[in-house]
C-alpha cells in the first residue's frame, strides 16, 4: 500500500547496537523514545512499521550508519549494529518506509543542550538520546523544527 495523499509522516530514528535507542516522531507532534535489547527492538520497529503501514502513514526510517573498518574493529565489534540495519532496510523495503542512513557525525549538532532546548532530552538513557540527535537533525532537514541557538 502507498502512503494515501494527505497522510501523516512518522519518523522512526534509530542507534542500533547490542542496547539500541529508539526515537519516533508522529505527524502530530508527539514523540517517544527508548532503548531495546536488539531482538525487542526488530518487534517494536515491525509493530510500529506496520501500524504506520496500515494507516497509509509515510514513514521514514532514520538509521545510525555503521562501518567495519580497521580502527572501529579494534574498538567495538558491533555485529548487532550490522544486523539491525540489516533488519530495517528490509522491514522498510517490505512495509514501503524510506530508509535512510544517517552518519554518526549528524549527532554533534545536537549535543545535550540543544536536546534540552526541544525538550527531546532523554535523562539516563544515553543510546536513546543518540536515536533523539538522529531524530531532530532529520526533522531539521525536513523543516519540521528550527535549530535552537
Amino acid at each position: 500500500m502507498a502512503p494515501r495523499e494527505g497522510a501523516g509522516r512518522v519518523i522512526l530514528a534509530v542507534d542500533p547496537g547490542g542496547t539500541t535507542g529508539w526515537a519516533v516522531r508522529y505527524d502530530d507532534g508527539r514523540i517517544e523514545y527508548g532503548q531495546d535489547a536488539p531482538l525487542d527492538f526488530c518487534t517494536r520497529a515491525h509493530s510500529m512499521l506496520a501500524a504506520a503501514h496500515d494507516r497509509g502513514e509515510h514513514t521514514e526510517v532514520v538509521c545510525e550508519s555503521f562501518s567495519i573498518r580497521a580502527d572501529t574493529i579494534k574498538k567495538s565489534f558491533q555485529p548487532d549494529a550490522l544486523e539491525l540495519i540489516g533488519v530495517l532496510r528490509y522491514l522498510s523495503h517490505w512495509l514501503g518506509a524510506d530508509f535512510i542512513l544517517s552518519p554518526p557525525a549528524n549527532k554533534a549538532l545536537f549535543p545535550n543542550d540543544r536536546l534540552k532546548l526541544i525538550g527531546w532530552y532523554a535523562k539516563g538513557m544515553d543510546h536513546a538520546r543518540d536515536a533523539l540527535r538522529h531524530l531532530a537533525y532529520r526533522s531539521l532537514r525536513r523543516g519540521i523544527i528550527a535549530l535552537p541557538q
